[in-house]
């Protein structure tokens, strides 16, 4: 990477306390990310889609209520958070757990990415664009 500085050493030295501080940025980034990823969690959700994008599988049998949304518990309890330096993404609601993985009587419909497929590449997309406004604010 080449940067061109233009000006006094003021400038430079500018640049400098804005390059120390990335580190900053970083951490400062994690609870916008971490709001993004609630968005696009509720965005499939509603969408009846994975993360990935890939529709769920309809039911066996009709029921009145929307799928995977009878009381709104589920969605409510998919959390998406900043601690420290990481985004943690979970499901605080006890059988959700059966709907990420599926059970012997029911079909799998993920609710958020999995740990071996990694992020899907709309959130990798979104999170590189956070990340990138946080640092170039600490670079002005």
């Amino acid at each position: 990477m080449t940067f061109r500085l233009r000006g006094s050493l003021a400038s430079l030295t500018t640049f400098q306390r804005g390059l120390n501080g990335l580190g900053k940025g970083l951490v400062a980034a994690t609870p916008k990310i971490a709001k993004r990823a609630q968005s696009l969690l509720a965005q499939a959700h509603s969408a009846k889609r994975d993360p990935y994008g890939k529709k769920w599988r309809a039911r066996k049998k009709s029921y009145p209520w929307p799928l995977m949304n009878k009381s709104g518990a589920l969605l409510g309890g998919i959390i998406a958070k900043s601690v420290r330096r990481s985004i943690n993404i979970q499901i605080a609601i006890g059988y959700g757990i059966f709907h990420q993985f599926g059970t012997s009587q029911m079909v799998a419909r993920m609710l958020i990415p999995s740990k071996g497929r990694g992020l899907p590449p709309r959130w990798v997309g979104d999170f590189a664009k956070i990340v990138k406004l946080e640092l170039a604010s600490r670079l002005k």
